[in-house]
């Protein structure tokens, strides 16, 4: 699965932006995006998802950190924000999620959230589904029960 996202960052408000990918598949990258948010190092963060799956993963990530989809009029004189941006948190927004994914998918942020919600139960069904023993699997070794144990037989 594609987790990779495309991110301009500026890092302060004198400082240029710089363009970044995360493979939020890796634990160490999602560990450092997560620090990186709870340490305040991010001035302005836009965000493209490779799929929308990649987004997806972001966009759990930021409303696991507390974070929750604001106004677009805050955004204002923000610098890489851009027209039909969602902005993410909702008071005082720096992270900003393209509409359009580089698949080229159309991201529809005025329901988001139920499309979150619909992947996250996906999600659950899945993972449901692969706890479950697998049928007619015989174990690797049968050990029968008039069969004595070898320390048995001293």
């Amino acid at each position: 699965m594609n987790l990779i996202v495309d991110c301009e960052i500026v890092y302060g408000s004198g400082s240029a932006a710089e363009s970044v990918s995360f493979d939020l598949g890796d634990s160490k990258v999602l560990f450092g995006l997560v620090v990186g948010f709870g340490n305040g190092i991010f001035d302005e963060m836009r965000v493209t998802g490779r799929t929308r799956e990649a987004l997806f993963y972001f966009v759990r990530m930021t409303q696991a950190g507390g974070f929750t989809q604001g106004s677009t009029s805050l955004a204002s004189g923000k610098r890489l924000y851009q027209d039909g941006d969602a902005c993410f948190p909702a008071e005082q927004p720096f992270v900003f999620l393209a509409p359009t994914t580089t698949e080229g998918d159309e991201i529809d942020f005025h329901d988001l959230e139920s499309e979150i919600q619909r992947r996250t139960a996906d999600l659950e069904k899945e993972a449901l589904v692969k706890k479950e023993p697998k049928q007619n699997m015989r174990p690797l070794f049968e050990v029968k029960e008039e069969e004595k144990p070898w320390w048995k037989f001293w």
